[in-house]
């Protein structure tokens, strides 16, 4: 089938499949981190493009973090940008949160047709092998289950396009097609999440080197990612110099890896672990969905009984290396990736899981091309009926079942009896196609693939792990609470980073970027109750002054409740029949100042923008000024136009030096490797496109007179 009609049926399948995640019929809304993580800094940046300003820097988390350093905002991602300019076109004066979901909606369906570009251009496998390959690829478990993690998803999708350039290198015995593996791992590292593209870069470099020529294809393999990193400059310098900064996470080590025979279970069982909405959500903590789907049983059965295994070596090495990597059996890999400090902090065990579905859907759609391609006696059409009705009826069970909420489904074991029946079905399907009629084949063909999306709809949507109900997005404006003082949150507040929406901003946060000398300040001033979220004891007053505090958000739930009330310092706000309660510091001081406070010392905030600070300020002997902001290498201070040093105090602040009488004293940012990362990509991108059109000419001139008219009659492949 020609890719174009597959590009737009599959679009078209992909928006059905999500229908109640869209406005066609709203149900329920992606949850978790896209929506208080993702959604945040997404919105943030469109907010700052909409007012014509290039987002550097985040005051609203941590007292400040460099923006364009934090990679998981996919700032520099192209189909961000897209998202962008589409709410632009629009007016829409916010980012909505439909639009996030739609971006990450659109990933799936990108997954999908890469995936059959992929095995049907570069695998030449059967149409409909390609089709079901590419669905366990993009609907099954480990896409589903990762909807609310947008680099994660958005980095998958590019997967495939990596392994076709390898293959369609090895087949013309050239290099040139490498340029895909350039694209996609570039894409990969601009969406977001550089584990994943860790895990991208070694399923290519696996993918390639268990070949005949093994040290041809990973040479060229290595170039084309090295050659990636270039083009994501502009990238890679802010967030190498925003990760020098932050607080050293060792993430792979000889205790890694996922052991536990039951983890392995919800790739087979679909309900094994029940994810229902109805259920309470205290229910299987910490277990995943991951569901392979019957197409895969069936297609990993039919490889292993074809024995047919030519070209399915690089597959089974992903597959291995990807396991190791997660299993870390006796902690071998641990020791190994371990050895490197550098290499400990890139490496996370679970982020292997992409490469092993990946994997299983190549070896799956080679065991189904088999199947449906084999040598087969005519079938009675009696029996196509029969079968074809078989299926179509288990399909609207399936589905009659998701739509009541789920509620009929088995759970635990009883639920392989969902699988085994599904696998049954999608087996005799498979069988009676091989001796079908041209007529039968496509009525077979319609209900192999109701059956699959049937199988991943039901078991993979709607479900506790990538839903929650209701379409509003997130919303936590505070009356009154408006300004430039800091609010401090306790257990119960609201997300940190969705203060974004609000215009306020906290010295708490969740971000991994938590820079080391600012978590040296919070352990004297607080405690810290995970590696990144910490809480600020209204009791350590001079720490709430120097971090610009003017608010405490709690309820009458959290520890801190009966602290506040009883402090004579604070003073809850009215009214307070919310179930947040706000209470005011009275003895707040703003996030800028002088160190030491006196009667002739005046100091006047004149402008604020993220990236930039105005003050004026008046004394008769000058003094050390603090800019409660965090100490940044991109910060620079002028005092009336001459720059002046900017000292690093109190661990993780600002200050400088002022000389006596009034003055005009500014603070700028500018991310430090913003621009030499632009010239990098910019000149890297411009040479690649250059070399690239030298090459194909030279390669057309040397071609014959004779041999460019047979090229030019050749009809274009699907």
């Amino acid at each position: 089938m020609r890719v174009r009609y597959v590009a737009v049926l599959s679009l078209l399948f992909t928006a059905a499949f999500f229908i109640e995640y869209t406005p066609l019929w709203p149900r329920v809304h992606i949850p978790y981190d896209l929506e208080y993580f993702h959604y945040p800094l997404a919105d943030y940046a469109f907010q700052a493009i909409r007012h014509g300003r290039f987002p550097q820097w985040d005051p609203t988390i941590y007292c400040g973090l460099s923006f364009a350093g934090n990679v998981q905002a996919a700032l520099f991602y192209p189909p961000t940008w897209l998202m962008f300019t589409a709410a632009l076109a629009l007016g829409h004066l916010t980012l909505s949160y439909q639009a996030l979901e739609d971006l990450v909606l659109a990933h799936v369906w990108l997954a999908f047709l890469l995936c059959y570009v992929w095995l049907y251009r570069g695998r030449k496998l059967h149409w409909l092998a390609s089709a079901l390959g590419s669905g366990i690829f993009a609907f099954s478990g480990y896409m589903l289950l990762q909807l609310q993690h947008l680099g994660l998803v958005c980095g998958y999708a590019w997967m495939p396009l990596g392994f076709y350039a390898i293959d369609d290198a090895d087949e013309s015995g050239r290099w040139q097609p490498f340029w895909k593996l350039a694209l996609a791992s570039t894409m990969c590292f601009l969406a977001g999440y550089p584990t994943g593209w860790v895990v991208f870069a070694v399923c290519m470099i696996v993918y390639a080197g268990a070949r005949k020529e093994s040290v041809k294809y990973t040479f060229w393999t290595a170039f084309a990612l090295a050659g990636s990193m270039l083009f994501a400059a502009v990238q890679l310098l802010p967030a190498w110099e925003a990760t020098r900064l932050r607080v050293p996470e060792v993430r792979y080590g000889s205790v890694s890896g996922m052991r536990d025979p039951g983890f392995y279970l919800s790739y087979l069982v679909p309900n094994f672990f029940d994810f229902g909405l109805h259920v309470d959500p205290q229910t299987n903590p910490g277990k995943d969905y991951l569901y392979l789907g019957a197409s895969a049983f069936v297609g990993i059965a039919l490889l292993l009984y074809s024995r047919r295994y030519v070209g399915t070596s690089p597959l089974i090495a992903v597959l291995l290396a990807c396991f190791i990597f997660l299993a870390n059996p006796y902690g071998l890999a641990g020791k190994v990736v371990g050895g490197s400090f550098f290499l400990s902090q890139l490496f996370n065990a679970w982020y292997f899981l992409p490469g092993i579905t990946a994997a299983i859907a190549g070896l799956a759609a080679i065991g189904l091309n088999w199947g449906l391609r084999r040598a087969s006696r005519p079938i009675p059409t009696w029996m196509i009926v029969v079968v074809a009705g078989l299926a179509l009826v288990w399909s609207a069970r399936l589905a009659i079942a998701w739509a009541g909420g789920g509620h009929a489904f088995s759970t635990g074991w009883r639920s392989a009896t969902d699988a085994l029946i599904a696998t049954a079905l999608t087996g005799a399907l498979i069988v009676v196609f091989a001796g079908a009629s041209r007529r039968s084949s496509i009525c077979v063909s319609l209900s192999l693939l109701l059956l699959a999306a049937a199988e991943y709809k039901t078991f993979g949507t709607s479900k506790r792990f990538n839903a929650s109900a209701g379409r509003s997005g997130p919303n936590f404006a505070h009356a009154g609470l408006t300004g430039l003082k800091r609010l401090a949150l306790d257990l119960t507040g609201p997300p940190p980073t969705a203060l974004r929406h609000t215009g306020l901003a906290t010295p708490q946060g969740f971000d991994p970027l938590l820079p080391a000398h600012y978590q040296a300040f919070i352990e004297r001033a607080g405690h810290f109750r995970s590696d990144r979220e910490f809480d600020l004891p209204p009791e350590n007053e001079s720490a709430l002054q120097i971090l610009g505090v003017g608010h405490f958000i709690t309820s009458e739930e959290a520890p801190f409740y009966s602290r506040l009330v009883e402090n004579p310092h604070f003073r809850l706000l009215q009214p307070d029949d919310s179930y947040y309660k706000i209470f005011e510091f009275l003895d707040a001081r703003p996030s800028f100042g002088w160190e030491e406070p006196a009667a002739d010392r005046v100091a006047e905030m004149i402008g604020w923008q993220p990236e930039w600070r105005a003050f004026r300020v008046r004394s008769h002997a000058g003094g050390g000024f603090r800019l409660a902001e965090q100490f940044h290498p991109g910060w620079s201070a002028t005092v009336d136009g001459a720059p002046v040093t900017v000292q690093r105090c109190h661990e993780a602040f600002q200050c400088v030096a002022l000389p006596p009488g009034e003055h005009r004293l500014e603070f700028r940012y500018r991310e430090p490797l913003l621009i030499p990362g632009a010239i990098i990509s910019l000149a890297s991108i411009l040479l690649a496109v250059a070399f690239a059109r030298r090459v194909g000419f030279s390669a057309c001139a040397r071609l014959q007179p004779r041999q460019r008219t047979s090229l030019a009659k050749k009809p274009s492949a699907a």
